[in-house]
């Protein structure tokens, strides 16, 4: 029994770079292993764009593989951006920095303690909120960061939804 846990310990602590696709040239990769500073998340008011790895998904992303529609509100901004803060901490998010624009939220799975970033920026005139949500290390996050998004969509949509329906 002691040398299959031994065995066991073994390839975990084997398999876990390659599931986090470390490197030893992190820069080179563009891996972000600390946490993004204030002005990292937001780039010319707009969220950061996604590397070219398939870990991240913006709805300021160009049409393509990490691009996902931004989330739309009718009402006060301001309700809508409440709401999605308790949407995001309810499923787990911790909150880092929030303002009257821009929210970063960080996310950390339960197995390996890996660390996504969830970025938003409230686009007042459009009635939209942008987001984005990107893995920190690792190549691809086998869709996590899609399906993160999709949910906060489906929940923000039905509180819209029961809100509007008040």
């Amino acid at each position: 029994m002691q040398t299959f846990l031994k065995t066991l310990f073994v390839m975990i602590l084997l398999a876990a770079p390659l599931v986090a696709g470390c490197s030893d040239n992190t820069k080179e990769q563009g891996l972000q292993l600390a946490p993004p500073q204030e002005n990292s998340t937001m780039s010319s008011g707009h969220l950061l764009p996604c590397p070219a790895r398939p870990n991240c998904v913006s709805s300021e992303a160009p049409n393509g593989s990490s691009h996902i529609a931004p989330l739309h509100f009718s009402g006060p901004a301001c309700e809508a951006w409440l709401a999605l803060q308790d949407i995001l901490i309810n499923m787990g998010g911790q909150i880092e920095k929030a303002d009257d624009h821009f929210l970063h939220v960080t996310f950390q799975s339960r197995i390996f303690r890996f660390v996504d970033d969830l970025s938003c920026r409230l686009d007042h005139a459009n009635n939209l909120i942008h987001i984005r949500s990107a893995s920190r290390i690792g190549y691809s996050d086998f869709g996590v960061n899609r399906q993160r998004v999709e949910r906060v969509r489906v929940t923000f949509d039905n509180l819209s939804q029961t809100a509007s329906d008040r």
